[in-house]
């Protein structure tokens, strides 16, 4: 059974990556298509000289889960939409490593995931999810660009 990774993060590039994939492999039997998406560490990082956790952590933490389910229950609708029921996924961890740890410790055959268009110059200061996620995936990944 083909198993596709789609990483989401709410964004209409996402969302096109998720129906372009669920077309490119509608007919292929039995794929499963897992939507994951990653909170990122970073927004409960520690403040103060000694590194002494934040105290409005554990409101952030909440919110940021609570955010990432929305997130998700947003991309469940665009795979029903699609007439595929998708497993949904949330776990903490930087967007790439987590994508590719995931998909290499579980078996995926396919990383899918959208790309912002940002363009290279943008990319080299913001960081590009996309880019890390290819250069040092171990499984075949489709990057969807943006719709223009």
């Amino acid at each position: 059974m083909p198993k596709v990774l789609v990483a989401v993060d709410g964004s209409e590039a996402a969302h096109h990556a998720t129906r372009t994939a669920i077309r490119l492999l509608r007919h292929t039997p039995n794929t499963e298509f897992t939507a994951l998406h990653a909170n990122d560490p970073a927004v409960l990082a520690s403040s103060g000289p000694e590194a002494e956790p934040n105290p409005g952590v554990p409101i952030v933490y909440e919110s940021v889960t609570q955010a990432g389910e929305a997130i998700l229950q947003d991309a469940e609708k665009v795979f029903l939409e699609e007439g595929v029921t998708p497993q949904l996924r949330q776990d903490w961890g930087s967007p790439a490593a987590l994508i590719n740890r995931v998909a290499e410790e579980e078996g995926y055959g396919l990383i899918v995931l959208g790309s912002t268009g940002k363009g290279r110059i943008a990319g080299l200061f913001l960081g590009s999810v996309s880019d890390a996620v290819v250069h040092s995936a171990k499984v075949p990944v489709l990057i969807v660009p943006a719709e223009s």
